[in-house]
């Protein structure tokens, strides 16, 4: 056990290093609290429950207002010119992707004056020695166009070599087909 002298010097040792704690030494542990403080804690908690509801009843906005208050954030400089920025580019892309009316007009009639120019007889021998570039569906697609017209004759060199390798190349029911 601590003898008395030790005890002293503890206590003027505490005092000249933390005066405050050596205050603090002599009062009560714990917490104080008010006289009745928990037979009115209750109706207080009560009072303030019932003052933040009347507040929230009179805050209470209709849907207008809260869709607005919603979309605040949506409005704000930044977004709007970032959303102009978008909508002027899809107008932009939309008018010269899709400038079809001038073209739709103008093209066919420029394609069909350079070609009633130009005799049959030269039209013949290009497509002859380009036949390999032409799309096959765009050709049936023309001959679709123009059923109602005869077809011109054409004159076709075709070795007998060339003849006998397209044959080969054909499938049975192809050649059924044919005849």
């Amino acid at each position: 056990m601590l003898n008395m002298k030790s005890k002293e010097n503890l206590t003027d040792e505490l005092k000249k290093i933390s005066p405050f704690l050596f205050t603090k030494k002599g009062e009560p542990e714990g917490f104080i609290v008010p006289n009745d403080y928990f037979q009115s804690l209750s109706d207080e908690v009560l009072d303030k429950l019932t003052e933040s509801r009347q507040t929230l009843i009179e805050k209470r906005e209709n849907w207008f207002e809260q869709l607005l208050t919603a979309c605040q954030f949506y409005f704000q400089p930044r977004y709007v010119l970032a959303y102009a920025f978008v909508v002027l580019l899809l107008f932009a892309g939309h008018y010269f992707l899709n400038d079809t009316d001038n073209n739709d007009i103008v093209q066919p009639q420029l394609a069909d004056a350079i070609l009633n120019e130009v005799s049959d007889e030269i039209l013949q021998a290009y497509i002859f020695e380009n036949i390999d570039e032409f799309d096959e569906s765009m050709l049936t697609d023309e001959l679709a166009d123009h059923s109602n017209e005869p077809l011109p004759e054409l004159k076709l060199d075709i070795s007998d070599e060339l003849m006998d390798e397209l044959i080969d190349d054909m499938e049975i029911d192809d050649l059924k087909d044919l005849l």
